[in-house]
């Protein structure tokens, strides 16, 4: 073999090597985006999961704020329940003196007819 052929093969044992190296550093290169890929599925999974979660969330509370009534509301609500039973109240006592009035005009109509 001559010198010539020595260099030669040498040099492309050395390319084969850098070859081997360059294959070697994409490959680890791969495995770690690999990784990264799944890390970030499961990651988009669990932001998935807490926008569905949120957006449940954010419709019970926007149908609690329908039914739900401010004290505002309830200050209004009791004045007027108050207003009715004072007008309840009212009728009962005008009744009540009305039917003992008419009690009374029979217990004297009774006696008269005696």
């Amino acid at each position: 073999m001559t010198e010539e052929e020595k260099l030669t093969i040498k040099s492309f044992e050395a390319k084969i090597q850098q070859l081997i190296a360059s294959y070697c550093a994409l490959k680890k290169e791969n495995d770690a985006l690999l990784t990264t890929i799944v890390e970030k599925d499961k990651e988009i999974l669990n932001l998935k999961t807490i926008a569905e979660q949120s957006k449940a969330d954010y419709d019970n509370l926007k149908i609690a704020k329908i039914i739900s009534v401010s004290d505002k509301d309830k200050k209004e609500a009791k004045l007027r329940i108050t207003n009715m039973v004072r007008t309840v109240n009212k009728c009962i006592s005008i009744l009540t003196s009305d039917s003992e009035a008419m009690i009374d005009d029979e217990d004297a109509s009774a006696e008269d007819n005696e």
